[in-house]
C-alpha cells in the first residue's frame, strides 16, 4: 500500500493523462472540422493551426507528467 502522497501523485498523473487524451482528440476533430465542413480557405487553415497548437501544448505537457 502506498502513501497518502504516491496514492494522490497516481491519480493526479491519470487525470492528467486522461485530459491529454481530450485535448488531442479535440485537435483531431478540428482537422476533421477544417477537412470535411465546406468554408473557406482562411478558415480551414485556422482551424488546422488551431489543431497543431494543442498538438504542440500536448507534446509539451506530457515532459511535465511523471512516469510510472
Amino acid at each position: 500500500s502506498g502513501s497518502a502522497q504516491e496514492v494522490f501523485q497516481f491519480y493526479t498523473t491519470y487525470w492528467d493523462v486522461y485530459h491529454l487524451l481530450v485535448i488531442q482528440n479535440l485537435a483531431d476533430h478540428l482537422d476533421t472540422l477544417a477537412n470535411e465542413i465546406p468554408q473557406s480557405e482562411e478558415e480551414a487553415e485556422d482551424l488546422h493551426t488551431k489543431a497543431a497548437a494543442l498538438r504542440i501544448w500536448v507534446r509539451a505537457a506530457k515532459t511535465k507528467i511523471p512516469s510510472h
